[in-house]
């Protein structure tokens, strides 16, 4: 954790010495901003250093230092302006002084592993200054039946707070990052009904920033125009910041597919003669229409067999995806929904992807199983059940009552 954090974060710290032995290993509980002392030695020579940061509760990191002999640089520096000497923002001593960097009134700290005992975290509240005994804090928390493990997040602690108020503070951590999972299978539209649920980012932003236009991706560039970014945001849980954005969730996505979009891949593409664009489309449905592992390559062989012979698709899901609802059937009128999308009406693929497939799709695309197989049935398990022949077909329906 001490290795990761940002400079700022290094620097906002309690009883920071410049120490270029070894540190002790990093605990579970990690301070983050109380009052900062900085000294250098007067012979310490000046401009840009790189120290190890060690401090009393034994976190380290690498940071950098600017030394300067001019007060007026210092005062810029510790006011947060760029450093004349340098032209960087620094934390920046005078050399030969003892300075106080920063005096906060409340206090940080990220509980790093879930669980972590409440005595740790009241030994750090302790050296900080919060609390005076971790005995009677201790004692006082079993009372109050609250000294259960502490949750991993982050912890902001005013400097004015009673015993009592701070057990309860540390009741819930507040997460600096959140994950959010978006399904395999789910629509742009799903998708930000989800996000509008989760409360984190706003589903009509997410829709909004769900184009082409501001990203460049090489297996974008097929998509006819009009149509959004479906089928290409991965699906895949994410980490991402409490103030995150639309985009920032999309890039993330994007990224995602790009990663998985491998060189193996495209050449699996080519050699069927298909673009990007034309191999997710095709594993959107697969998606939609295979439940388990082992039916995603028969999906996709039926799909490759009808598109061989000319034959409609007639993928259920298509319709739905015309439709706009998730229901988990169609019935004789939906068939009929005048929409490209709707492959019971139109031949060959739909104009796009009618979903966010995963990995494991875009393979049965890339590598179908060969059959013979023209039809399949889904049972009431949602196992699919297959057919080559329309006299089979119809055999299969009645089998599972859906004639």
């Amino acid at each position: 954790k001490g290795d990761s954090l940002s400079l700022l974060q290094q620097w906002r710290r309690a009883g920071i010495t410049a120490d270029v032995s070894n540190p002790p290993p990093v605990p579970n509980v990690v301070l983050r901003s109380v009052k900062m002392k900085v000294t250098v030695a007067k012979d310490a020579p000046l401009g840009l250093r790189e120290f190890r940061i060690a401090t009393s509760l034994g976190i380290s990191s690498v940071g950098q230092l600017l030394i300067v002999d001019d007060p007026v640089v210092m005062e810029s520096a510790a006011n947060n302006t760029v450093a004349q000497a340098q032209g960087v923002k620094l934390p920046c001593v005078l050399a030969g002084k003892l300075e106080v960097v920063e005096d906060l009134d409340y206090f940080k700290f990220d509980v790093v592993v879930p669980g972590s005992s409440l005595h740790a975290v009241a030994d750090t509240l302790h050296r900080a200054g919060l609390i005076d005994s971790t005995l009677v804090f201790d004692l006082y928390a079993r009372y109050r039946h609250l000294d259960r493990g502490v949750e991993a997040g982050a912890y902001e602690l005013g400097r004015n707070l009673n015993m009592e108020q701070i057990l309860m503070a540390l009741q819930t951590a507040r997460p600096e990052e959140l994950f959010v999972t978006i399904p395999e299978g789910y629509t742009i539209k799903k998708t930000a009904a989800a996000l509008d649920k989760g409360g984190l980012i706003k589903g009509a932003d997410y829709i909004a920033a769900a184009v082409p236009a501001g990203y460049k991706y090489d297996f974008l560039k097929d998509l006819p125009a009009g149509l959004s970014l479906e089928g290409f945001l991965f699906p895949d849980t994410y980490l991402v910041p409490r103030n995150a954005t639309a985009k920032q969730l999309i890039q993330l996505q994007l990224d995602e597919f790009a990663k998985n979009w491998t060189a193996a891949r495209k050449a699996q593409a080519a050699q069927r003669g298909l673009n990007a664009l034309q191999i997710v489309t095709i594993a959107s449905m697969i998606e939609r229409e295979a439940r388990f592992d082992d039916d995603r390559p028969k999906v996709a062989s039926v799909i490759y067999n009808r598109l061989a012979r000319g034959m409609l698709l007639q993928i259920d899901a298509t319709v739905l995806y015309a439709k706009g609802v998730w229901q988990s059937s169609v019935t004789y009128d939906d068939r009929k929904i005048n929409s490209p999308y709707n492959t019971y009406l139109h031949t060959g693929l739909p104009p796009g992807p009618i979903a966010n497939p995963g990995l494991k799709a875009i393979d049965a695309a890339l590598q179908p199983a060969q059959t013979d197989f023209l039809y399949y049935v889904s049972d009431p398990q949602g196992h699919n059940h297959y057919a080559k022949t329309s006299d089979e077909f119809a055999q299969l329906l009645k089998k599972y009552g859906l004639q």
